[in-house]
């Protein structure tokens, strides 16, 4: 009984929660946006120009010519009238059509027929109306707008460039390749960007991935590559043991050794990669004699290095040049015995930062010539010791090479 007579009430509530729902919805202001989407064809300015040349053939068949013997055999394929003649007995003959200019339509080969034969601008710009007027507070409209929505699309061999801007927002968006089954995604996609003032990337959701949003087939530049070989001294710099006045004491010392390298230089534009190997051979000797027991000579080392070049003046046929890179060198030190007869070795290395100044000469001929400084610092220490003595040392280097290009 309670619920009966509440039932009025609960039905005037109702109503009036409509009303207002109502209310409140008819006075949110609607924007109104023109759509326009125009697609751009490369031949629409030479039509233009010469239209009598680029007329489209008519639509009307070509009146039949004089009847054939094989429509005066069967004349019911000559066009006559069906009545005044009975159809022949036996099998019926059909020449063949493959002589007519109607018979085998033209199938479209350029981009432009393609485009032409699927309506891009009609289907995207319906597409576009349908994400607005779904969105809350638009409504897509022909005429009486106060914001507009402009879209052009460029044909390309693959399909389309596209270029949208929205005056509410200010915003243009690009995208550089379009397929036909990408139209869906793309006009959402442009029109969350264009609204909401993001990037396209922003937008990017599962379901409205475009080829062009994963990494396409990448061009690459293409160096030119030279054989490098390059021969000059180094100087090394460190504390060693040092045998005088017949003790043997450690004392700073600079050998220069020989060096020696071959490789590669591959040049792109206004940077070069350098990447070679190499050897010293040691050329100091302190101690003429084995009576020294634990003084310690250098005999030289190997390498292998990996260097970026960047040119100061690309283009110029002379060049100075700036890079960097590192090393890996070893270093090998002979221990002199002292009463005893010959010597031991004892090897240390390590990985070395390189710092690198040069010139290049005659860059516009096959082979060309450098002029190079180098300095090595290295990332460790060396500590090495056998029966007749040991290394233990830090050493820093430079070197100074000239080089030939081929």
């Amino acid at each position: 009984m309670n619920d009966f007579r509440n039932a009025p009430a609960a039905w005037l509530v109702t109503c009036v929660l409509a009303a207002t729902a109502t209310a409140q919805a008819q006075e949110q202001p609607t924007t109104r946006v023109c759509v326009s989407v125009e697609l751009r064809a490369w031949a629409d300015d030479e039509r233009d120009e010469d239209s009598d040349d680029h007329a489209d053939p008519p639509n009307d068949a070509p009146e039949p010519g004089p009847a054939t013997p094989e429509d005066e055999a069967f004349p019911e394929l000559s066009g006559e009238d069906e009545d005044e003649h009975d159809p022949p007995a036996g099998p019926i003959r059909v020449s063949s059509p493959t002589s007519s200019p109607v018979a085998s339509p033209r199938v479209p080969t350029s981009v432009a027929e393609r485009v032409r034969a699927f309506d891009a601008r009609l289907y995207l710009r319906r597409l576009l109306v349908y994400r607005i007027t779904h969105r809350d507070g638009f409504e897509a409209v022909d005429e009486d707008c106060s914001e507009r929505v402009e879209v052009e699309i460029y044909p390309i061999e693959i399909g389309w460039t596209l270029f949208a801007r929205y005056s509410g927002t200010r915003r243009e968006e690009k995208i550089d390749t379009l397929r036909r089954d990408e139209l869906g995604a793309v006009a959402q996609r442009v029109v969350d960007a264009l609204f909401d003032d993001v990037s396209l990337e922003e937008t990017l959701t599962r379901r409205t991935v475009l080829r062009s949003d994963s990494e396409g087939e990448l061009r690459r530049i293409h160096g030119d590559a030279q054989f490098q070989a390059a021969i000059g001294t180094g100087l090394v710099f460190g504390e060693l043991p040092t045998a005088r006045g017949g003790s043997v004491s450690d004392r700073i010392r600079v050998m220069a050794p020989l060096e020696l390298s071959l490789g590669v230089r591959n040049r792109f534009t206004a940077w070069a990669l350098d990447a070679h190997i190499g050897a010293s051979v040691g050329t100091n000797r302190e101690a003429q004699t084995d009576a020294s027991r634990g003084h310690v000579e250098y005999g030289g080392g190997f390498h292998a290095a990996l260097h970026f070049v960047r040119y100061l003046r690309p283009e110029a046929i002379n060049s100075f040049y700036v890079g960097g890179g590192a090393s890996f060198r070893l270093h090998y030190f002979r221990v002199l015995g002292g009463d005893v007869r010959g010597a031991d070795g004892l090897f240390g290395g390590g990985l070395n930062l390189d710092v690198l100044l040069g010139v290049e000469l005659m860059r516009a001929s096959g082979v060309r010539f450098l002029v190079e400084l180098q300095a090595h610092v290295p990332t460790y220490a060396i500590d090495s010791a056998n029966d007749f003595g040991g290394v233990t040392a830090y050493l820093p280097g430079a070197s100074v090479v000239i080089g030939l290009l081929i």
